[in-house]
């Protein structure tokens, strides 16, 4: 995010959660076993995030650690966005941040055990129409793991598209709060189509990729970042596509885990949904390790 549409709501949208430890991001708890099973072999493990923001995440994983593994453990955070590093340099004083941005002036660095790309890739992929997202995804992917030793990780979080993305379901919401939340949410977000035709009192026909960006993004439609939302598409790929760009790239898959959406989450604003669907993911954990380069 550039300084021109940085704002405080945004701010502290990115970083409260994890400043309190009360973020549900598993990048944390998986690079934290990483740290400790490297650890046990290397004297030094270094760490880098790509599209840092602040810092939040890194640090978090950070100061999770016992005393002991600190010791051996340095973090290095990159971003574009010159007043988020200039205000994670002043919080979190344990990182290392470097300006630079992925798929355009990523700096040469020496090379990491556990690269982290976390809720970063799907900005890659709705930037620049003019280009071949996939070809986008592919190549910020590619210059990410240069940074990588041949023993180590990237791990990635990031949604991830229904496996039946254009299967039509029909939803009966919950009231008519919820009914016209879902069709004003049609009208402004950019990032996709949503297909929403309204065939009764509270109920709507759409798609199971329509409904997975709606629980995804309606959430920021009364933030000041709305707009900025609004023009990201969060579930790019699926499970296939991501599976056939990293082993493409030279990469053996150690872990792909699909985080669904919670039960509550849909239940709260959809009474019922027919037919009856498996709930959709949400995105997906993924770490890849390098191959041994010959």
């Amino acid at each position: 995010m550039t300084k021109s549409n940085w704002n405080e709501d945004y701010f502290i949208y990115l970083t409260q959660k994890l400043d309190k430890n009360l973020s549900k991001n598993p990048v944390v708890n998986e690079v934290e076993n990483l740290i400790k099973s490297i650890a046990s072999q290397e004297e030094i493990v270094n760490v880098l995030e790509i599209g840092c923001f602040t810092g939040s995440l890194i640090n978090r994983i950070y100061q999770n650690l016992d005393s002991e593994l600190k010791g051996k453990v340095k973090t290095i955070g990159i971003d574009s966005d010159l007043e988020a590093l200039k205000r994670g340099a002043k919080k979190y004083s344990e990182t290392t941040f470097i300006y630079g941005q992925l798929g355009k002036n990523l700096p040469l660095f020496p090379q990491y055990d556990i690269v982290i790309l976390s809720n970063i890739l799907h900005e890659v992929y709705s930037e620049n129409k003019n280009q071949s997202p996939k070809l986008k995804v592919n190549n910020a992917i590619k210059e990410s793991i240069k940074t990588l030793n041949d023993r180590v990780f990237l791990v990635i979080l990031d949604g991830i598209k229904p496996e039946n993305p254009q299967k039509r379901i029909l939803l009966h919401t919950e009231n008519p709060v919820s009914f016209n939340k879902f069709l004003n949410f049609s009208k402004e977000y950019k990032a996709l189509r949503i297909k929403a035709k309204v065939l009764g009192e509270n109920q709507i026909e759409t798609v199971v990729e329509s409904l997975s960006a709606f629980l995804t993004k309606s959430r920021y439609m009364e933030e000041s970042y709305w707009k900025q939302e609004s023009n990201q598409l969060y579930q790019y790929f699926t499970e296939k596509d991501f599976r056939e760009i990293l082993t493409g790239l030279g990469m053996e898959i150690i872990k792909l885990e699909q985080v669904k959406f919670e039960k509550k989450e849909i239940e709260s604003q959809f009474i019922k949904i027919k037919p009856k669907i498996d709930f959709p993911p949400k995105n997906a954990l993924i770490v890849a390790k390098v191959l041994r380069r010959k």
